[in-house]
């Protein structure tokens, strides 16, 4: 038997005589259930956390990068403090030992005594802690039926052991969530920007009105995440209905035509490590990595996606709770770890297009396709915030909204307030989530937040909090957010709108069964009539070329008959002589596309990609005359190899500049350093470009139209020619470092000159909507109605005048 400090483990002797009753091996599991942990599926937050849900799962030893919830001197510290309870309450009260839970309960405090200090989350020592609470709370709680009357610091004792039970329950799922992390993220880091990947599922129905002659309905789902250019994170879903038609002119020539409509929502993250973080427990993203990868992670996806969120909201609640029965058990206060909640997207996308599609295939000798298409898209944008963030953002629309709230509150007592908030907000959750009887806890520390904010939001609008103040308050909403600032309460939306329809042909062309996918290449036009940025309105030429043969000819051809020649800057051998240089893979499996933006200087290349795409289709068919059914399902991955940004202007390199270079939140300078250096050949011909390219291209027009709309950066951009000229003159390091830092300087005071404020008035909450259509109706009352000139009756009649 393991000797301990009696000194310092007053336990030993209990420990020692309950191990010696029994010198068969202690049975570690209460019963099936005890083997498993994340496989709990709790209805709603507020489920009962009843014993028979409290489930384990053995895990493969290894050290995570989780830390422990609780240091191991604290757990040491609050195990001694409840077994002390439990000692002292059968002691008081004369109540025999149980047996078997008793025994179980020596062990794992053996066990954990003789546990060394780990900062990282051992799986095994992390579950171990977890088993000995919930095993102390079941001994707690057969005390307590076998108790007479009522003890409060028992009471405490069984709160203390259930909430820190809570708490490695939480951070065992987080070493699973690791798992998936690490997983998903080695399968995303490779994509370069550009990429992406869907997954999609579609029905349709069909009949026959005439023979050769028929209808069509079409349902469709489709999913996927890109990557995008400008490495922006994008998960979209989307849904779609279609009507469609089909005839059979010749044996081999058969024609079709469909109309239809779709809605789709995307998510905008930032980074891949808030993507990761938000997305990798859900079945939906491995479901976009294909059938093989999403069974590879099934079972960590059934034990997370139903409880993974909702075990950290619980954990996170019930930390000033613990803390206060802390206390009661006679056990210094510890220091507990924080759970942050997911991170949001940074936007959501909108959008419902309309579409209409003609078509014609010929199959003899080789089958040929041709497509052509024409949509309609209005996306909305939306950023959602909460009325706090809305008073620092947008004090104006902040002041509509408190329009009816009055601040009863200083800087000082809603401080106290809010620490009130925190200490009774987490107390009635932590019991409502421990009673399994649903009392509106939730909802009363929601609707207390609200209060709260609001009264936060009044102060900051007024100027009535110093910076200090200012700090303050928010470290202690970032310490205790899911309390202070829950989610819920981001109700207040900002919205943008942007207008755009595209036009498009695409021409296939099969080889029998030699080459059957041959070569296909599709021209889409697209006009953005409505953007929050300007940079992004425009006339654009997206061009898509794959297959295994040089298809510029159909590309010209294409270009004709769309009819894109609408200045005489970027006609049809224009465009081809451009895309000719732009250097374009053909091989079997590659796909390249570019994108122009057709500019009144001519024509200018916004960004190439050279990509692997692979395409998957499965059709299932039940032939039901004169009627028949199809499911179709679809996996599609465009992996690019190579990105380039054309050097020619600034509509793309300004916008990103915008988001990235200014919002440190976003990458702020050190990003923007990083992607100069990979985007080194792109900046290069910038400098080539502005050093020695014509007074009339694309980019010497950008930047004066920069310093005319801010003066103030003339001697900037000028500054940066010198610059320019020295790079192309001696591309050197130190040369080349003066150029970047010199157009960082140009960006920088073009953007806050005006350009990022521009953009932002796009930007509008319902309050301000309102304001404009208020002012707009207010000027059409003030404008005096134009009165027709009244007519004198005639001085004769006409038959005088005839006279």
């Amino acid at each position: 038997m393991i000797q301990f400090d009696r000194a310092n483990i007053p336990l030993t002797p209990w420990v020692d005589a309950t191990l010696q009753r029994s010198r068969v091996p202690a049975d570690v599991s209460y019963d099936i259930g005890d083997m498993e942990i994340g496989l709990e599926v709790l209805p709603s937050l507020a489920a009962n956390d009843s014993n028979n849900n409290d489930l384990v799962a053995l895990r493969e030893l290894h050290l995570s990068g989780v830390e422990v919830p609780v240091s191991y001197e604290d757990v040491r510290s609050v195990a001694i403090s409840l077994a002390q309870v439990f000692m002292n309450i059968r002691e008081t009260h004369n109540i025999a030992g149980s047996g078997g839970v008793e025994r179980r309960l020596a062990e794992r405090y053996e066990s954990l005594m003789m546990r060394g200090p780990n900062q990282r989350g051992d799986a095994a020592e992390m579950i171990e802690t977890y088993r000995f609470f919930r095993t102390m709370q079941h001994a707690l709680e057969r005390l307590a039926r076998r108790h007479p009357g009522t003890d409060l610091v028992l009471t405490s004792a069984l709160y203390v052991s259930r909430v820190m039970k809570w708490q490695f329950r939480a951070s065992a799922h987080e070493m699973i969530k690791e798992t998936l992390n690490n997983a998903y993220y080695a399968r995303l880091v490779s994509m370069m920007p550009g990429s992406s990947t869907s997954w999609g599922v579609s029905f349709n129905v069909r009949g026959e009105v005439v023979p050769g002659v028929g209808l069509g309905l079409n349902f469709g789902y489709d999913a996927g995440v890109e990557f995008t250019p400008t490495e922006w994170y994008v998960e979209s879903d989307s849904r779609s209905a279609s009507l469609s038609a089909d005839a059979e002119v010749l044996s081999f020539l058969s024609a079709h035509c469909s109309a239809g409509a779709s809605s789709t929502r995307a998510d905008i993250y930032a980074s891949l490590s808030d993507y990761v973080a938000s997305a990798s427990h859900k079945f939906r993203a491995w479901i976009n990595e294909g059938p093989i990868a999403l069974l590879g992670k099934v079972r960590d996806l059934f034990s997370l996606s139903s409880t993974y969120e909702r075990d950290l909201a619980r954990a996170d609640f019930s930390r000033p709770f613990l803390d206060e029965h802390l206390a009661k058990i006679g056990c210094r206060s510890i220091n507990i770890a924080q759970r942050k909640p997911m991170p949001a997207p940074l936007e959501q996308h909108h959008t419902i297009a309309g579409s209409v599609d003609i078509g014609a295939s010929a199959n003899f000798f080789v089958s040929a396709n041709v497509t052509a298409s024409a949509r309609k898209f209005r996306t909305t944008k939306v950023v959602k915030v909460d009325v706090l963030e809305l008073a620092m953002s947008r004090p104006n629309a902040a002041r509509s909204v408190l329009r009816g709230v009055t601040l009863k509150q200083d800087s000082k007592s809603l401080f106290y307030a809010m620490k009130r908030h925190i200490e009774n907000s987490s107390a009635e959750v932590s019991l409502e989530l421990m009673s399994g009887v649903k009392r509106n806890a939730i909802a009363n520390m929601e609707s207390g937040a609200r209060t709260l904010l609001e009264q936060l939001a009044l102060l900051k609008i007024e100027n009535k909090l110093t910076p200090d103040e200012e700090t303050h308050y928010m470290a202690l909403i970032d310490e205790f957010e899911r309390i202070l600032r829950p989610k819920s309460l981001a109700t207040h939306e900002i919205q943008s709108l942007q207008d755009k329809w595209q036009a498009a042909l695409g021409l296939h062309v099969g080889y029998g069964n030699v080459l059957p996918n041959g070569a296909a290449v599709q021209v889409t036009y697209e006009k953005v009539t409505r953007d929050e940025d300007p940079y992004n309105c425009g006339s654009f030429l997206d061009i898509k070329v794959g297959g295994a043969v040089n298809f510029i000819g159909g590309i010209e051809e294409a270009l004709t008959l769309s009819g894109v020649s609408l200045e005489s800057a970027w006609d049809v051998a224009h465009i081809v002589d451009a895309v000719k240089a732009g250097d374009i893979a053909y091989d079997a499996g590659v796909q390249t596309t570019l994108r122009y933006k057709l500019k009144p200087e001519g024509m200018a290349l916004l960004y190439a990609t050279t990509a692997a795409a692979t395409n998957y289709r499965s059709t299932t068919r039940a032939p039901f005359a004169p009627v028949s059914g199809s499911v179709t399902s679809t996996s599609s991955s465009t992996m690019v190899e190579a990105l380039t940004f054309g050097g020619g202007c600034l509509d793309m390199l300004m916008p990103i500049a915008r988001q990235r270079l200014v919002e440190s939140n976003h990458g702020g300078r050190s990003w923007w350093t990083n992607f100069t250096e990979r985007q080194r050949e792109t900046f290069d011909k910038l400098f080539f470009n502005l050093a020695e390219g014509r007074s009339d291209s694309p980019l010497h027009a950008d930047f004066r139209r920069i310093e005319l709309e801010v003066p103030s950066t003339a001697p900037l951009i000028k500054t940066l020619k010198v610059c320019a000229q020295r790079m192309a003159l001696a591309p050197t390091p130190s040369h080349r470092e003066k150029a970047h830092e010199a157009l960082a300087d140009v960006f920088l005071a073009y953007i806050e000159g005006g350009y990022k404020a521009k953009v932002n008035s796009e930007w509008q909450h319902a309050s301000e909507r309102k304001r404009e259509r208020d002012e707009d109706d207010s000027d059409t009352a003030a404008t005096p109605v134009p009165q027709r000139p009244r007519l004198e009756p005639r001085p004769f009649s006409r038959r005088q005048l005839a006279a």
